[in-house]
């Protein structure tokens, strides 16, 4: 289904980063007017209107836009470099020439 995005009351998930397409049609499937290019469009006339119907759904999983969370890295572990044991060379005694 494909939907014009310039005809209001619609907005774009991908404008205000609320919803995943997969979880947004499962969820608010009241509001959904459908998907095109792998986002999913609702009815909404402001940002605040669709996070308050969001609030008050309590199957709804709301994702605030402004407080996104930070992937924490993962501290790579150094390895400790084992010292190599150097191995004495045995001096060979010269075999003293006859004569």
């Amino acid at each position: 289904m494909l939907i014009d995005p310039f005809t209001p009351p619609m907005m774009c998930t991908r404008g205000w980063g609320c919803f995943a397409a997969r979880s947004l049609t499962r969820v608010t499937a009241s509001l959904c007017l459908g998907t095109q290019n792998g986002f999913v469009w609702v009815v909404a006339d402001h940002l605040w209107d669709y996070e308050l119907y969001a609030e008050q759904d309590a199957r709804a999983e709301t994702f605030d836009y402004k407080k996104k969370k930070k992937k924490k890295k993962k501290k790579k572990k150094k390895k400790k470099k084992k010292k190599k044991k150097k191995k004495k060379k045995k001096k060979k005694k010269k075999k003293e020439s006859a004569g």
